[in-house]
């Protein structure tokens, strides 16, 4: 049996360091579809200990970074993130092209291709306190972004 492969769809930036973390779907080498019933994923780059460092995502971290929920609609997915509950983001298939997903969300209003989040935060006692999230995509061609104030 081989190993699956993971396909970056989207990540978040903070303003603390240059680490990323990166929200991903595996698939199966052999036919380039999701493989399993939950294939949607979060990992963390860790560019401050080298380009090709990746770590999980820790259990005290789940409550920011970790993936809510996920739920197959056919050849596609929604997911939810923890940070965001109230903002499904759709994993959607590439039409005619095996193995290529997308993330889309409404973003600004407008039905777009997730990029990336960048958050802002101040460093606090035990978490970071966040003052602002940007969502970051592109529809219609043009870039396209929803800044989400937090205090």
């Amino acid at each position: 049996m081989q190993a699956t492969t993971k396909h970056d769809l989207f990540f978040v930036r903070r303003n603390t360091n240059r680490n990323e973390v990166h929200y991903a779907i595996h698939l199966s080498p052999d036919s380039g579809l999701p493989d399993g019933p939950h294939p949607l994923t979060g990992y963390w780059k860790m560019f401050e200990k080298g380009p090709d460092v990746t770590e999980p995502i820790l259990l005290v971290e789940q409550m920011a970074f970790g993936i809510r929920s996920q739920r197959r609609e056919g050849d596609n997915f929604v997911m939810v993130l923890n940070a965001l509950p109230e903002r499904e983001i759709r994993i959607e298939s590439e039409p005619g092209e095996t193995g290529r997903y997308t993330a889309r969300m409404v973003i600004a209003g407008k039905i777009a291709r997730l990029t990336d989040f960048y958050v802002q935060a101040d460093a606090g006692f035990l978490m970071p306190k966040v003052r602002y999230l940007d969502i970051n995509g592109e529809a219609d061609g043009q870039p396209v972004t929803e800044r989400i104030n937090k205090g």
